[in-house]
């Protein structure tokens, strides 16, 4: 007898309700369908199996797949141990399903609530809450599963309400309770700490905004409005069409700025940086740009943040990569630089990432762009062969794959580097796989002898690239550089680039301990 009598209301409910289900026919394959359905998720086997597939979709998909099943555990053990004990009650006489829906073996425990519906709705708010574009496909499955087991008589409806709601109650409990690690959350300090001299209301200070830099991002804020009422002293420059943005910040040097900042995108940020390494002043970053990845890097993902260390004094000191074509030196290197398809292989993976996980949007993004590429004759350092690209990244990038998404230190010192060579039959199609394999399957295709040693994308970090290349026929076009968002065109009479890593060769006011 359960502790807690159900109220006679909900009983003729759910008694009106499964006369009316089962009295109506459906096609036999949906029977069939649902039965099978049902079995799916007994012992919650159906959502284990869905957790490991979403595993190699990317960090997504692993936080989503590792709460889904947390927040199942939880609500399987609370609807099976403690809600069946309080409420119970017996289920639908198995003789009053039609013969095409019964189960082989009908459940005898309590009935209220219904554990399968709890552990489906449970994992699907979980899993969903960490990935939402996830819950396109698991919410209608979840559903599925919950009508499943009125459809086959295992339990009354008011039991699959009931357990649904306390299934997706427990996944967002958890969800407030602990939630877990922003994406994109920089490692604090993200550098070596340094003492930075406190800016407290923009004297010596040198700005440039780029107002059209981040002109698609909804709500952007006024960063002029923004530095001025915090920092009233500072020196402002709206950038203008024909500014040159370098001899800008030379000059604000030599005229007695003893800091410089940059309010755009990364192609800006690393031109201010290269004046700020060149003069030896610190560096202001402002989150204007679209992505803003070396902004978030330094943990500057907010406006308050930046003015906060600027008039605090806090900063780190960074590696940068210093570029040189046919020996002449460019801009700074803040994030990435790369020769080959990986730019196009970035730019279609971030249309989709939002919306898919960066998983499957990579997974595309491998697909389309290496249909239509053509290898690149490349020597690097001093080894040759052809490649579909040759990423490096400015420290250590994770995950360890051909196109990886973060860092956690931007003090490592080194350049780490990703090469896609064409070796072997079927090159193409090798280079896909592991681009959309992701982490996990390439840390377990590395560890398989025989996997391994078939492997066309090779990871390892040096603190000095150079890269040659035969002469090439005009009509094939010139090579081209890419670097921070940014792309150049390297003259068709120059065969070498050389990119070195600059241990902490650039100052900048970031948070400098975790508070």
């Amino acid at each position: 007898m359960p502790l807690i009598p159900q109220p006679p209301a909900v009983g003729r409910l759910d008694t009106a309700v499964h006369e009316w289900i089962t009295r109506h026919d459906v096609p036999a394959k949906v029977d069939t369908a649902l039965v099978r359905l049902s079995g799916a998720a007994d012992h919650s086997k159906l959502w284990c199996v869905t957790a490991l597939a979403m595993v190699p979709m990317g960090q997504r998909g692993r936080k989503a797949s590792l709460r889904g099943i947390l927040s199942l555990a939880v609500s399987s053990a609370t609807a099976n141990v403690i809600g069946k004990t309080v409420f119970g009650g017996p289920r639908p006489l198995a003789k009053s399903v039609p013969l095409a829906r019964r189960l082989m073996k009908h459940p005898t425990s309590g009935s209220f609530p219904s554990g399968h519906s709890a552990s489906a709705a449970a994992f699907a708010t979980g899993a969903t809450l960490e990935w939402p574009a996830a819950g396109i496909v698991l919410v209608p499955l979840a559903a599925a599963v919950c009508y499943s087991r009125i459809h086959v008589g295992a339990h009354w409806v008011s039991d699959v309400v009931g357990g649904a709601a306390l299934g997706a109650g427990i996944a967002v409990i958890g969800k407030v309770v602990l939630p877990g690690k922003p994406p994109g959350e920089a490692q604090i300090p993200a550098g070596q700490p340094v003492e930075l001299a406190p800016i407290k209301d923009g004297e010596g200070l040198f700005v440039v905004v780029n107002p059209g830099s981040g002109a698609e991002r909804r709500n952007a804020p006024d960063p002029v409005k923004i530095i001025r009422d915090r920092l009233p002293q500072t020196q402002i420059h709206e950038l203008a069409k024909g500014d040159d943005l370098p001899q800008l910040f030379r000059d604000a040097v030599d005229n007695g700025a003893t800091a410089i900042g940059m309010n755009g995108g990364d192609g800006s940020v690393s031109a201010a940086a290269t004046v700020a390494m060149e003069r030896d002043v610190p560096l202001v970053v402002f989150p204007g740009g679209t992505l803003n990845h070396f902004a978030k890097a330094v943990g500057l993902s907010e406006y308050d943040t930046v003015l906060d260390v600027v008039q605090a004094g806090d900063g780190i000191a960074v590696t940068t990569g210093v570029l040189e074509i046919d020996g002449k030196p460019t801009n700074a290197v803040l994030n990435t630089f790369s020769i080959g398809v990986y730019p196009e292989l970035v730019t279609e993976r971030e249309k989709y990432e939002k919306r898919w996980g960066k998983g499957l949007a990579g997974m595309y993004a491998a697909g389309k762009v290496l249909r239509q590429a053509q290898p690149l004759p490349l020597n690097v350092n001093d080894h040759g062969g052809q490649r579909w690209l040759l990423f490096a990244g400015i420290n250590r990038y994770f995950p360890r794959t051909l196109a990886p998404v973060e860092r956690k230190r931007l003090d490592d010192g080194v350049l780490d580097v990703r090469e896609a060579l064409v070796k072997g039959r079927r090159s193409r199609l090798k280079t896909f796989l592991e681009a959309a394999g992701g982490s996990t399957a390439d840390r377990i295709a590395r560890r398989t002898p025989y996997v391994r040693k078939h492997l066309g994308v090779e990871d390892y970090t040096v603190q000095d690239l150079t890269v040659t290349w035969p002469p090439r026929d005009p009509a094939d076009g010139p090579v081209i550089v890419a670097h921070d968002g940014e792309t150049t065109q390297v003259p068709q009479d120059t065969y070498a680039v050389r990119l070195a890593a600059k241990p902490r060769g650039l100052r900048v006011y970031a948070p400098s301990a975790r508070n």
